[in-house]
């Protein structure tokens, strides 16, 4: 993530030195995002049923962070880039509702137990999107390559397998559909931001939704708030299958680079 930064902070450099009559602005958005967890898991043909985060798991509520840098220019030909580094992890400690399995019957967890779990869905995106017309709103189209660095991990807490976490790791890298639309009330110093990331291909979908509304300061730092929806339909990722929903209210703090 940091030497994507400093290529992006250096493309940003030389256009301004070339090109002074270019519009460009890097622009930095750290956001909090305070997710709820639905949905199910299985290792594919292998476990006797899905594993439910909810009644299986107790998971809930957690936050997480997510980092991303856009640069943004009216410069022809060369499309606008965004890069976003999204966290969504969760961990819990429960006690076993009803039997389930991670991994086939070799790995049976009792109703009783005590076990410890993990998810971890992090993902980093780079989107390279055009925007059609000057309108405002003003719409942007293009794609995003989204790449998965997951792992899923269960242990129980008791008896002589304890200490012993029964993980799958699955890192995998998927196209996805980008569009955007973004308006703004000048006199008003506020935003709005509409951003969809879709995907579907061989039965894994992917939705991932974000609405936001923002107030710009005069020192180039805005403040927005919103709300966003993540789908992972997912039908095998090295032997992971999940229909895992993460949604809730997020926070941003965002700073401005801009040479006009």
């Amino acid at each position: 993530m940091i030497r994507i930064v400093l290529i992006l902070l250096s493309f940003f450099v030389t256009q301004t030195c070339v090109a002074a009559e270019s519009q460009v602005a890097l622009e930095i958005d750290a956001t909090v995002w305070a997710q709820h967890y639905s949905g199910d898991f299985k290792i594919k043909q292998i476990d006797i049923r899905p594993i439910d985060v909810e009644n299986d798991l107790n998971y809930s509520a957690n936050s997480n962070r997510s980092l991303s840098v856009s640069l943004i220019h009216n410069l022809p030909v060369i499309p606008q880039i965004k890069i976003r580094d999204s966290s969504v992890d969760a961990e819990e400690i429960n006690v076993v509702p009803s039997d389930f399995t991670f991994g086939g019957f070799a790995f049976l967890f009792s109703s009783g137990d005590r076990i410890q779990s993990s998810i971890h869905f992090d993902h980093r995106d780079i989107s390279f999107y055009y925007n059609i017309g000057q309108s405002n709103p003003r719409v942007g189209v293009g794609m995003t390559i989204r790449k998965f660095d997951g792992r899923i991990a269960i242990e129980t807490l008791d008896g002589f397998l304890a200490g012993n976490p029964l993980e799958s790791i699955f890192r995998e890298q998927v196209p996805l559909f980008y569009s955007r639309l973004d308006g703004s009330l000048p006199a008003f110093n506020l935003s709005h931001s509409l951003e969809l990331h879709y995907g579907r291909l061989q039965g894994n979908e992917m939705i991932d939704l974000s609405v936001m509304l923002g107030y710009e300061t005069k020192f180039n730092l805005g403040f927005k708030l919103g709300y966003r929806y993540l789908k992972l339909e997912i039908r095998d990722f090295d032997e992971i299958s999940t229909d895992i929903k993460v949604a809730g209210p997020q926070l941003a703090v965002v700073y401005q680079f801009s040479k006009s």
